[in-house]
């Protein structure tokens, strides 16, 4: 049976988030046949995401929040 799910995640933009982040987006990418490797992927492009937006994005305003989408079909 295909499998269609998809996530919203809303968070601080504080960096003790960007571990959280990483680690629920790659939880929830896991439903599908990744590897290991494409998950470690998975998890750094997460970090360089969360991490830009917090540095880049809200110049490291800690009031802010960051939303992350993710959708699955496999």
């Amino acid at each position: 049976m295909p499998l269609n799910n998809q996530m919203k995640l809303e968070f601080l933009s504080i960096p003790a988030n960007i571990s959280f982040a990483r680690a629920t987006v790659a939880a929830f990418a896991s439903q599908l046949e990744f590897t290991l490797s494409d998950l470690e992927e998975v998890k750094v492009a997460v970090s360089e995401a969360v991490s830009n937006s917090i540095i880049h994005g809200y110049r490291n305003a800690s009031d802010r929040f960051i939303k992350i989408y993710a959708g699955l079909t496999g």
